[in-house]
């Protein structure tokens, strides 16, 4: 499989999807209402992860290529679901069509990493994943961007998404050759997460992501309401510059997706002078301090550092993360462990909101110092990840 296909690929895949999101919850709460569309967009997102480990187990079981086949046709499905609900104007395919994009696009995110990991040489792991972060983190951004552009002519959006996932598809059939993978022990989606989570390196490498990853949720959850509160009736200067609470929040997000799209393949590379086991518990540590700049932050400066404290912290982990699954996971196993492993997402996202009630309660200084107690009791639970001899050896490998 080349390289550059396995790059287009997540760039069709992600954009597409990026480019439908953030409009969806528009669309159907004109339609239905908040309440209704937040009840059934937290019914898809719940059906997505169990669909994944379900898909994922099958992927190891029959064929990874096969699989891939059928997420493309799901988003050339999906598509053509939402040029049907625009043309009759039905909201009940425009979610089903949604639904069935967001679950493909749920399954690809495990899958083609497990493609990755058996395709390309395992000193190559660590520059293929870190590209394919940036890629994601450009198609966070470029796909919005996209679907606004074309959100008054929602059939030729739809046109678009399904034109591009044809050449992906057929790109796919001549590029990539399909391997029979061993025989297993057939499992259900519940069974699989059970076996896996039996590997204590799965098992802690997800506690200590989750722990983590609500410091760096807090970014578009607590951040911004407290930026607001401090900063409400302040008009002060950065660099010369007029900066409001709007602006600033604005400017701390372009300063994170910045500096991770353009310094991702810097510290992919520079992480072969360190350990797994410096990335992970460092990154813990990291996500604790920004989070204690911004319970006291009172002014703009405060604030930027805070997120380029938070930003270097996810620059750390993030080229290694990958490759980290990649290197515990038994090739007949891979899809399984990376659908596995892509739970934290899930789960971060229930608790991370939790904040900001706790802020109400509390205030915005406490939740922020619940949070940095997180973030520093993650690097506990990798320093233990590590501590054991088999992931001590992992550790101290360079890649």
């Amino acid at each position: 499989m080349k390289r550059s296909y396995r790059y287009l690929s997540d760039v069709i895949i992600y954009v597409s999807f990026f480019s439908w999101f953030p409009f969806v919850a528009i669309h159907l709460n004109k339609v239905w209402g908040g309440t209704l569309t937040g009840a059934l967009l937290s019914l898809v997102a719940v059906l997505s992860v169990l669909i994944s480990l379900n898909v994922a187990r099958l992927a190891d079981h029959y064929s990874k290529k096969k699989v891939l086949d059928a997420i493309y046709v799901s988003y050339i499905l999906a598509s053509a679901l939402f040029i049907l609900s625009f043309l009759y104007d039905s909201p009940v395919l425009y979610l089903a069509a949604f639904s069935l994009l967001s679950w493909a696009f749920t399954i690809y995110f495990s899958v083609s990493k497990a493609i990755v990991s058996d395709t390309f040489p395992a000193e190559e792991w660590k520059r293929v994943f870190s590209m394919l972060h940036v890629i994601f983190n450009v198609a966070f951004v470029a796909g919005p961007v996209l679907g606004g552009l074309l959100a008054k002519h929602g059939i030729w959006h739809a046109w678009i998404t399904m034109a591009a996932t044809l050449i992906n598809l057929v790109a796919h059939q001549i590029l990539t050759e399909d391997a029979t993978p061993p025989r297993q022990k057939k499992l259900n989606a519940f069974q699989q997460f059970y076996s896996l989570s039996k590997d204590y390196r799965l098992s802690l490498f997800l506690l200590g992501s989750v722990l983590a990853a609500q410091a760096f949720m807090q970014l578009e959850l607590l951040l911004p309401v407290t930026i607001e509160e401090r900063l409400k009736h302040i008009s002060t200067l950065l660099l010369s510059f007029n900066v409001n609470a709007v602006s600033l929040f604005t400017l701390c997000m372009v300063v994170n997706g910045s500096l991770i799209i353009l310094l991702t393949r810097l510290f992919a590379g520079l992480s072969d002078s360190y350990s797994l086991r410096f990335a992970f518990t460092t990154s813990g540590i990291l996500y604790g301090i920004s989070m204690v700049i911004f319970a006291f932050a009172t002014a703009p400066a405060g604030f930027l550092i805070g997120v380029l404290i938070l930003t270097l912290a996810e620059l750390l982990v993030v080229s290694v993360q990958d490759t980290y699954i990649a290197t515990i996971s038994p090739e007949d196993k891979r899809s399984s462990y990376f659908a596995a492993a892509s739970i934290r997402f899930s789960v971060s996202r229930i608790f991370a909101p939790q904040m900001l009630l706790i802020a109400g309660i509390t205030g915005s200084t406490s939740a922020f110092m619940i949070v940095a107690m997180l973030a520093v009791l993650s690097s506990v639970v990798f320093l233990l990840l590590f501590s054991f001899k088999q992931s001590k050896d992992i550790a101290q490998q360079h890649y």
